[in-house]
């Protein structure tokens, strides 16, 4: 696998790593819904791209986006440290149904301090 998951009642951490294909990116949605499916509540999401590179563009990241739209997950902290990533997660986002709940960072720190920010808000 070209990525690591790890789930806690309160975080879903994704790290990406090598190249990552758009199959790459769909089996990963298929992971992450078999371990959110028993969870009733929703949680945020943390996901770092610091060692990977994707192979996707246009319909394959609205189809991305149509995936990642029926996880059941709050909210996703997207971090691309690297440039090369800002674009084509920014279409990301806007093919999403609810970009608001995508927001993309250059820092992991700072993107667990909004991811927190976000869990707060919703108590």
């Amino acid at each position: 696998m070209h990525y690591t998951i790890l789930a806690t009642p309160s975080l879903l951490e994704v790290k990406l790593a090598a190249a990552l294909t758009h199959s790459d990116l769909a089996a990963l949605c298929v992971s992450i819904d078999k371990l959110r499916v028993d969870q009733a509540a929703a949680t945020p999401a943390l996901v770092t791209f610091a060692e990977a590179w994707w192979e996707i563009s246009g319909a394959d990241l609205v189809s991305l986006a149509d995936r990642m739209n029926g996880l059941n997950v709050a909210h996703w902290a997207l971090v691309a440290p690297d440039e090369p990533f800002l674009a084509p997660l920014e279409q990301l986002k806007a093919a999403t149904n609810a970009p608001e709940r995508f927001v993309i960072f250059s820092d992991e720190a700072a993107a667990r301090q909004w991811l927190q920010e976000q869990s707060m808000a919703a108590f």
